[in-house]
């Protein structure tokens, strides 16, 4: 009798480090929503980070966090797409006239890569992701629902940030292929431009 090895099946595990990173992702989507907020949407285009190029939707949840999906490819072979909920920080205070166009940000979600080569099956693989970086937003737009909170207040915005990444499990395009998943934080630092559209 064959073993499932044999007959192909490359899906495999990493329980130890990726469900801590799994455990944070259940904690930032659950954390506290606050009564009044922005709720516009940011489009834009992604250099880096979980693709070589690709376009993002980011959609304010509160005026504190939001919720991104980007979709990309790294060589048009394959597509990536990946789902993170982000939290902002600095808070603006326009009662006072103090608007920070600088908003640091972290996030969690997943990453899912799928590629089909020809005469090969269909590969994934999967990762849990923890942005971490910087957004500028310009010019300042006074929105009232952004006053006491960290969201990015401007009609345009440039981003930095460094996506830390760990193998979840992967089903190869080649069944015979067996090679360990990598257990390591693999950084992956990206650039963006967003448009805010209300």
């Amino acid at each position: 009798m064959k073993s499932s090895h044999s007959q192909g099946y490359a899906i495999k595990l990493l329980p130890r480090g990726s469900l801590i990173l799994v455990l944070f992702v259940v904690l930032a989507g659950i954390s506290p929503k606050l009564s009044s907020a922005q709720d516009g949407l940011r489009i834009g285009l992604t250099v880096g980070g979980v693709s070589k190029v690709g376009v993002v939707l980011e959609r304010f949840l509160n005026g504190n966090q939001s919720l991104e999906l980007t979709v990309g490819t790294w060589s048009f072979k394959e597509i990536s797409t990946s789902l993170v909920i982000k939290r902002y920080f600095l808070s603006n205070d326009l009662d006072a006239g103090w608007y920070k166009p600088i908003h640091p940000f972290i996030g969690a979600g997943l990453w899912v890569v799928g590629a089909k080569p020809p005469a090969e099956r269909l590969g994934l693989a999967l990762s849990a992701i923890v942005p971490i970086g910087i957004d500028w937003s310009f010019p300042f737009d006074a929105d009232p629902s952004c006053n006491n909170k960290s969201c990015p207040a401007g009609h345009h915005a440039l981003g930095v940030s460094v996506n830390l990444n760990r193998a979840l499990l992967v089903r190869r395009s080649n069944p015979e292929d067996q090679l360990p998943l990598n257990g390591r934080l693999v950084p992956l630092p990206g650039a963006y431009y967003r448009l805010m559209t209300r």
